[in-house]
């Protein structure tokens, strides 16, 4: 399975979407474990050359726009631990630092060969589509996906991951009755191999 140190980050566009999710008091962090984890993974690809696009969010507003919820704090932490560069946060819903940002993210599809369906540069309010998936895709190449067509390994065989993580496209909306699905049968095919003693 590849890994981070496989990738050769010079003059590559990289989305990364960590967990941002950090706890906040009064506008500022109060714990910043969650953002601290990643300093290895932005320094690597920093130091690479590579230009990174995050994603990430806090909380659930609801599909308002909940200033309690901002990633600003998080936008300035980041700052704070890399001074030399810049840290910009698209942080309108419409706005040109937005349709920056798509276009950035509809060029790093084009440089993935992904086929880009449609592209928006009116973002829905915060809340209305926040769906974390992806990162261990389902296959039934192991040199191509990380699972197989069963949520589970293909190197890890007791290892089954029955959330969002397998898929290999993402929508806006609605992908929680194809995790349930998904989900249940990974969970019956889990069953018959367990009576079987085969993990």
């Amino acid at each position: 399975m590849k890994t981070l140190k496989d990738l050769i980050p010079k003059d590559k566009i990289v989305f990364y979407r960590p967990d941002y999710n950090v706890p906040l008091a009064d506008g500022a962090i109060t714990d910043d474990f969650r953002i601290a984890a990643t300093f290895p993974t932005l320094d690597y690809l920093i130091e690479g050359g590579a230009k990174i696009v995050i994603g990430s969010h806090i909380g659930r507003p609801d599909g308002v726009e909940a200033p309690e919820f901002s990633l600003r704090p998080v936008a300035e932490r980041l700052a704070d631990q890399y001074p030399d560069h810049t840290v910009q946060m698209a942080h309108k819903l419409v706005d040109p630092e937005v349709k920056d940002a798509i276009a950035t993210m509809e060029e790093l599809c084009h440089a993935c060969k992904w086929e880009v369906l449609a592209r928006h540069d009116k973002m829905f309010p915060p809340g209305y589509s926040i769906h974390e998936l992806g990162t261990c895709r389902m296959g039934s190449d192991p040199k191509k996906s990380v699972l197989n067509g069963f949520n589970q390994s293909h190197d890890v065989k007791n290892l089954f991951v029955i959330d969002g993580g397998a898929f290999v496209s993402g929508g806006s909306q609605n992908p929680t009755l194809t995790i349930l699905a998904l989900t249940m049968r990974a969970s019956e095919y889990l069953a018959e191999k367990m009576k079987r003693g085969e993990v």
